[in-house]
């Protein structure tokens, strides 16, 4: 299972609301995302998109046309040049099958012509019944990454990464996100840490590297998100989405909307994991009570 198993869905027309749940976040998050995303229903009708896949699209589709079904927004063609067409498209056979399609790199053609190159991630949304219900697609332009010969997993970048390593973590460690991000190993050691973490979290860069995702998080809480990330290093899932109290390093507990995503090599090894982080204090104090 993972996170876009949509275990609430009772119908097409919720798949948006469902998929918002199972994140947890926002609708002004989803907005922040360093990743771009859309969301098509069962019959390939587009529903919902991020900030970022405008950016990388060119413009804003209008939900109301049929233009832009299977997420096809722009022109797309494959490696070898051929067109790809809503017939043919790969988000049609998500929806088909229900099997989701990795590290899918296409050539996107916007409306003024420009040509940019992407990695993809389709995965169904599923329901109590087994009904597909819609589809996901996480992307991101890796053109400056790419080589001629569009193969990603050729060559490597100036510290030694394959491209397709690094082409997972491009937008997803920018230090201007609003929202907090960190990297972390197999074990839960944090890798790394962008601005808005340490400004949610009351620590520095270096004390929070210091540290593992457990060593600040309130022991009530440290049992489930550790075994939910054992199971997503170990290949249980892909991604998973937690509420977690932490405490401030001023002594404050808070609440932690975390998003755990796992980057992954071609051969399926767990390589680290991109933890999206938003303070939901003020939304459980509400709903508290406070």
């Amino acid at each position: 299972m993972n996170i876009f198993d949509a275990r609430k869905a009772t119908r097409a027309p919720r798949v948006l609301q469902v998929l918002q749940d199972s994140y947890r976040v926002s609708n002004a998050v989803w907005d922040e995302l360093p990743v771009a995303m859309y969301i098509c229903e069962a019959d390939g009708r587009l529903v919902q998109f991020n900030r970022r896949a405008c950016d990388i699209w060119g413009y804003k589709p209008d939900l109301s046309s049929d233009v832009a079904r299977f997420g096809i927004a722009c022109k797309l063609y494959r490696t070898d040049g051929t067109l790809v067409t809503a017939d043919d498209s790969l988000m049609r056979e998500v929806l088909a099958t229900g099997k989701s399609k990795r590290d899918v790199s296409v050539i996107m053609e916007r409306s003024d012509g420009s040509r940019v190159t992407v990695l993809g991630n389709m995965d169904p949304v599923i329901d109590d019944d087994g009904k597909i219900v819609g589809a996901v697609n996480c992307f991101q332009d890796v053109t400056s990454l790419k080589e001629p010969t569009f193969n990603l997993g050729a060559g490597h970048d100036e510290n030694g990464d394959t491209l397709f390593e690094t082409a997972q973590r491009l937008d997803a460690i920018c230090d201007h996100a609003k929202i907090g991000i960190t990297e972390a190993d197999a074990a839960g050691k944090i890798i790394s840490v962008n601005d808005a973490m340490c400004t949610i979290t009351g620590f520095n860069r270096d004390e929070l590297v210091n540290g593992t995702i457990y060593t600040r998080t309130h022991s009530d809480d440290v049992a489930r998100d550790r075994l939910n990330y054992r199971q997503q290093v170990t290949g249980g899932y892909d991604r998973y989405a937690i509420e977690k109290r932490f405490v401030r390093k001023d002594g404050a507990v808070i609440w932690l909307s975390v998003l755990s995503s796992s980057v992954r090599g071609r051969d399926g090894n767990f390589l680290y994991c991109l933890r999206v982080i938003q303070d939901i204090t003020e939304r459980k104090n509400a709903e508290d009570g406070i």
